[in-house]
């Protein structure tokens, strides 16, 4: 329900097509497949927008833009069928995505973009931070002998099969001293070579590596439309929860106002369009005596409402448990309650009041960020775990 900002400005086209142009480079250097092929043979076939369909459109299309190229694909099915299966290979008689390749690597582009990731794009419950884990060697022979598989590929000469390979002889008494025996001898002199030169010149003795804790979810399914399975705006940034547990086999399927539905499209509405509506079940003539009279969960209701009636709403909600998920959460809501019920605005006012005699510049918006958290007041944190649910109640107990 909280929008994906890219690091461009909306209105930044060279900035947008450096980004696009960037992750299109990195996508296509994982995957094997006959790019002049495909784009000479199956996609010049269909114009979109007065120009021939190429790969790297499809990859860096906008999500808008990728509903409208649904419907031209869809047109012929033979052509359909011949372009899907580019974006699909065969591994020990099973069919898999290409994607499966290249997810390791669009995982990174999106964890070295700084895209600010922090939360769930859906529910803006679960944490999806990235974050860095450091490594530290004595030595090039103590790497070798010691790290794990995510540190060893990071040396160019180190594939994920020699990786293995090292890892499975670690029974000896030293790997790195039985290299030449383990690795072809072309291998092992350009390995020994490689890291004793990064060792020595660039002292690579500790070894930072960033990890996160999001899934990418394809809000159009890979398996029903491989050919987006590439698209950077189809890949949303999600907790396991919504992706695995909940979103499952339930899907989105292309029609014209799922743009308004996916976090990644320019025209998402439901970052502003849902609300969160308190309800209490004991009510008095005024707010203050109502807070007073709350004690527990139920005193008051916390309601998921789309305040333009948006078409899919409740399929969203539906798709992600999201109404009984923040009914789990109702605690946030009566903590923020319990806080309003203490500190109200004049109180407040007499702490920046008596701060400021004694020398602290503290004004009123500065004392509520403390009290009540800065993701409420500040759009640069929306996307911090529940910071759309808390401005929601804040906004009603009169805080902002």
């Amino acid at each position: 329900m909280i929008k994906v900002v890219y690091p461009y400005d909306k209105d930044s086209s060279v900035l947008k097509e450096s980004f696009n142009d960037s992750y299109y480079q990195k996508v296509i250097s994982q995957i094997n497949g006959d790019v002049d092929k495909l784009n000479n043979s199956l996609l010049k076939r269909i114009t979109y927008n007065g120009t021939k369909l190429n790969l790297k459109k499809i990859i860096t299309a906008d999500f808008v833009e990728l509903v409208e190229i649904f419907s031209l694909i869809n047109k012929n099915k033979n052509r359909r069928k011949r372009i899907c299966k580019y974006f699909e290979k065969i591994i020990n008689g099973k069919k898999t995505s290409v994607y499966k390749n290249a997810q390791g690597a669009i995982s990174n582009f999106l964890m070295d973009e700084n895209l600010n990731l922090k939360t769930c794009y859906y529910c803006n419950i679960d944490n999806i931070n990235v974050f860095e884990e450091r490594y530290i060697y004595n030595s090039a022979e103590d790497l070798i002998n010691n790290a794990p598989k995510e540190v060893l590929v990071i040396f160019d000469k180190i594939s994920d099969e020699t990786a293995q390979e090292i890892i499975s002889n670690r029974h000896l008494n030293s790997v790195y001293d039985y290299l030449d025996k383990i690795l072809s001898p072309i291998v092992f002199k350009r390995l020994k070579k490689e890291i004793i030169d990064k060792w020595v010149t660039l002292n690579v003795n500790e070894i930072i590596i960033k990890k996160n804790q999001f899934t990418l979810d394809h809000f159009l399914p890979k398996k029903e439309f491989p050919y987006f399975s590439l698209s950077l705006y189809n890949l949303v940034p999600s907790c396991s929860s919504c992706n695995c547990k909940f979103k499952g086999s339930l899907e989105f399927l292309p029609d014209a106002k799922l743009k308004f539905l996916s976090p990644s499209s320019r025209e998402f509405k439901l970052c502003d369009d849902l609300e969160f509506n308190l309800f209490f079940n004991v009510m008095s003539s005024d707010l203050t005596q109502t807070l007073e009279n709350v004690t527990s969960f139920d005193h008051f209701e916390v309601k998921i409402v789309d305040k333009n009636d948006n078409t899919g709403f409740e399929t969203f909600l539906n798709m992600f448990k999201l109404r009984g998920r923040y009914e789990f959460h109702k605690n946030v809501a009566l903590e923020m309650i319990a806080k309003r019920k203490i500190y109200s605005d004049s109180q407040v006012n007499e702490f920046s009041e008596l701060l400021i005699r004694k020398g602290i510049n503290k004004d009123v918006a500065s004392i509520k960020k403390d009290i009540f958290g800065s993701s409420i007041f500040n759009d640069d944190e929306k996307n911090e775990s529940f910071a759309k649910y808390k401005k929601s109640i804040a906004e009603q107990l009169g805080i902002m």
